[in-house]
């Protein structure tokens, strides 16, 4: 089972999902955000008024990141034994 994560996610889209069969898409998307520079870019981590703070929120989005690599890590596997067993039973 995968650790939650606060502020990152995984979309995953695979073709069984799709009309059309296409290979297995993988994205990251923003879960919060806020909007708080003067251009309206999002922002992913709240101020920080302390070096310790940012380096808190720099560990945390890496470790959101790190978890997301394995989820998709197993989610482009199980695709592939998918259609390792649908070649075979074509075949």
């Amino acid at each position: 089972m995968s650790m939650a994560t606060h502020n990152l996610d995984l979309e995953f889209l695979d073709d069984r999902k799709s009309e059309l069969p296409h290979n297995p898409i993988a994205r990251i998307c923003l879960k919060v955000w806020t909007h708080a520079t003067h251009d309206g870019a999002p922002l992913i981590t709240p101020n920080c008024v302390t070096i310790r703070e940012f380096e808190y929120q720099i560990d945390r989005l890496k470790s959101e990141l790190e978890e997301l690599r394995k989820d998709a890590r197993t989610k482009f596997a199980e695709d592939d034994r998918r259609q390792s067993a649908r070649t075979i039973a074509h075949a």
